[in-house]
């Protein structure tokens, strides 16, 4: 019985929850689109790309949800699987880069990202790989001060390319990492954006990751910030020459 119960109250608060995701970025978009339908002959050009602006990270809001709502469904259903090929990780990068960019730019964050090497060449599900770096972009914005930085660093080691998203928050409590990659969990933050969102986002990375023959983890940072990294497998175990 006490099992029972705890699921029925872990499935209310996540219906709870999920209804609230949809209901802000949808209510968002209503008044946006009205407004502009409403006065689309008056507004300045200003107004006109704020608005739009605001339909467009309304979108990108609920893309991201739905992605991680099917994402979720597909793994407890045993139906996840990844199509994986030789693909140039700056072509996820970029794709990446291109759909977060939005967002961060609400907060005034800059997105800092080092030039990629022709020779890292990834084995992976593109479409896939793009989702988890927009996850954990997302994830960095949340905790990260307005006006500061994000950083997104890579590496060659030896048959990986290791990439890392280094953000400048106030880090995660020691005694939450361990939960950091489950399903539906939230940091315990008075941080208001960093409670946002339906708890998806980093299990959904970490089963695309694994799925690729790859590890994910968390590194705390002497200077302060935190670093969520993840590894792939380079094509034929080394970069390409």
């Amino acid at each position: 019985m006490l099992f029972r119960s705890y699921i029925h109250r872990l499935l209310g608060d996540f219906m709870a929850n999920i209804t609230h995701e949809f209901r802000t970025p949808l209510a968002a978009l209503e008044a946006s689109s009205e407004l502009l339908l409403d006065n689309l002959h008056s507004l300045s050009q200003a107004e006109l790309e704020e608005l739009l602006i605001s339909l467009n990270l309304g979108i990108i809001n609920l893309q991201t949800l739905i992605d991680n709502l099917i994402e979720a469904a597909s793994i407890e259903a045993g139906r996840f699987k990844v199509s994986l090929q030789p693909v140039r990780f700056d072509v996820i990068l970029d794709e990446a880069l291109k759909t977060i960019q939005p967002l961060a730019s609400k907060y005034s964050l800059q997105l800092i990202s080092q030039p990629i090497e022709d020779s890292a060449v990834v084995m992976a599900d593109q479409r896939r790989t793009v989702q988890a770096l927009v996850n954990l972009l997302s994830n960095a914005i949340k905790h990260s001060p307005e006006n500061g930085s994000i950083r997104i660093e890579h590496e060659l080691i030896e048959k990986h390319l290791r990439v890392e998203i280094i953000d400048e928050g106030s880090g995660v409590p020691l005694g939450q990492r361990g939960n950091l990659f489950r399903r539906f969990v939230h940091l315990d933050t008075e941080n208001e954006r960093a409670r946002q969102g339906a708890g998806l986002g980093l299990s959904v990375v970490k089963e695309i990751v694994e799925a690729q023959q790859g590890e994910v983890g968390i590194t705390e940072l002497q200077e302060g910030g935190t670093s969520f990294w993840f590894t792939l497998p380079l094509v034929n175990g080394r970069a390409q020459e």
